[in-house]
Order: structure tokens, then sequence, then C-alpha cells
């Protein structure tokens, strides 16, 4: 897992970018906002653009959500069969947790 994030704001809908380093984090940070910095004055769109500059923001990933699974029993495979298959299922999807 990538340590750091950054917000892509330039990009609609908005997109969070996960980078190995702070630095890469704080480049792409300042690269979208510069992006969207430069069209909003090319455009005269910049009223219309200032307020997503707030969202332009990088930093630490903390934790995650991950989805574990589990084997499915012998009872569960008699009742749970996979339908393009016919196969039943091998394992049974576990409601998401936090990882930190």
């Amino acid at each position: 897992m990538k340590n750091y994030f950054s917000m892509d704001t330039y990009e609609n809908p908005a997109e969070i970018r996960f980078h190995d380093t702070l630095e890469q984090a704080k480049a792409a940070c300042l690269e979208c906002a510069n992006a969207a910095f430069d069209e909003a004055c090319e455009n005269g769109s910049f009223d219309e653009t200032a307020f997503e500059f707030h969202n332009a923001v990088f930093g630490v990933v903390l934790g995650r959500a991950v989805i574990r699974t589990r084997p499915t029993t012998e009872e569960e495979k008699e009742h749970m069969i996979d339908d393009n298959t016919g196969k039943p299922f091998e394992a049974i999807a576990l409601p998401p947790e936090i990882v930190e």
C-alpha cells in the first residue's frame, strides 16, 4: 500500500491519487492546482473554479478498508452455487473492516 495521497481536483469528478513519497504527493497536488489555476485564468472562470482549490490536498494514508474472505462450509457449499459456473462458492466475503 502506498503511504501518501493527493487529491486531483482538476479531474471531474475529483480523484485520489496514491504516491510512494510525501514529496511526490506534494508535487502532484501543486501540479493539479496549477493546472486548474491556469485554465481558470485562461477561460475567465476563476470565480467558478476558486472554490475547488481548498480541495487540492495531500497527506498521509492512515488506513484503508479491506474485505476479507473465509472458506465456505460443506453445508454452505451445498446451497451456494455460482450461477455462471454451476460450482459451489469456495469462499464468502466478510463485511468490510478498517486496517490501520
